[in-house]
């Protein structure tokens, strides 16, 4: 029971976990949002000065003022968005009735993620799996005290006696015996070939659980391992594409101030600019998720989360 309740706590570590890198996530979408707005409502300025000047078209403006609205209500999701991962925290965390709880300073940095092949090895000592080992120990020890009823049983007798019969302290006789008795029960209409072939069953059926289990565990690592590799490079992807959005769209807002560019190549750009700062966010919170997903997989996440603490003397 101790084993299965440190597995409970290591993944109840998880949820909480993953419920505080959205928070995290959530507010970094708020910022992409705001981001999104401030430029589309220059970029409405932009629009609104040319046809001042009587170098643009009244199109434009409504086209910046449609992308506008637009941002707006990308941050009412982005907000609506933070406001149910708070309340996801809050549940995660047991709060009650889930009120929403806030989150402050930056990520959680996690330890490296090491060799697939430690990893795997960490996670064969989980205490989930630990616990199912034990069972197929029980489930092996009741199989051989089931097969023990084929053996004969052997008993040693020994009496001392002492007779008085006038007074305790008289004795008048003094008497022994030692006895040696063997008792081999040849036949007991199969009740014991009953018991030993569910021992067996039961050993059998545990062993193979606890394959399923170890099997299982390795296969959880070997993902989770993979899915840091696959978001660790999307991230750096998604970083190039944001640098690369904010340079086309610096070069067409330059040639759009100097009357050479249309204001719907502007949007364009500003919509890509969105999207890649937004899949940037994606791909962190990716990153850090799949590296939480692997220390609760090899068994470490509680360890790394709830060290143990060294208690002092003076």
């Amino acid at each position: 029971k101790g084993l299965d309740l440190t597995r409970t706590k290591e993944e109840t570590v998880y949820r909480v976990l993953a419920a505080y890198l959205e928070v995290l996530t959530a507010k970094a979408y708020i910022s992409v949002a705001d981001r999104g707005l401030a430029d589309a409502r220059e970029h409405q300025r932009l629009a609104e000065v040319a046809e001042g000047a009587g170098t643009g078209l009244t199109a434009d403006v409504l086209r910046a003022k449609v992308s506008v609205a637009a941002a707006e209500g990308g941050k009412v999701t982005a907000e609506s968005r933070l406001e149910l991962a708070r309340r996801g925290l809050s549940l995660a965390m047991g709060e009650k009735d889930a009120p929403p709880v806030d989150v402050t300073g930056p990520p959680p940095g996690f330890p490296d993620v090491g060799t697939l092949e430690e990893l795997q090895g960490a996670a064969a000592k989980r205490s989930d799996l630990r616990a199912v080992s034990m069972r197929v120990a029980n489930a092996g020890n009741n199989e051989d005290l089931r097969k023990s009823e084929y053996l004969p049983s052997l008993g040693l007798l020994g009496a001392y006696q002492l007779d008085a019969e006038k007074s305790p302290f008289e004795v008048d006789n003094r008497s022994w015996k030692i006895g040696v008795g063997l008792k081999w029960n040849v036949f007991d209409g199969l009740r014991r070939e009953s018991g030993v072939s569910r021992a067996v069953s039961e050993r059998r059926k545990a062993e193979e659980y606890y394959r399923g289990e170890r099997d299982q565990a390795a296969y959880q690592v070997a993902h989770a391992y993979l899915g840091i590799r696959e978001a660790e490079r999307r991230a750096e992807i998604a970083r190039a594409a944001v640098e690369s959005a904010e340079e086309g769209m610096r070069l067409i807002r330059t040639r759009y101030e100097n009357h050479i560019g249309r204001m719907i190549d502007v949007l364009d750009a500003q919509a890509a600019l969105d999207r890649a700062r937004a899949e940037a966010v994606k791909a962190e919170n990716d990153v850090r998720q799949s590296r939480a997903r692997l220390m609760v997989a090899s068994g470490t996440l509680l360890g790394w989360a709830v060290p143990e603490r060294k208690e002092t003397r003076p």
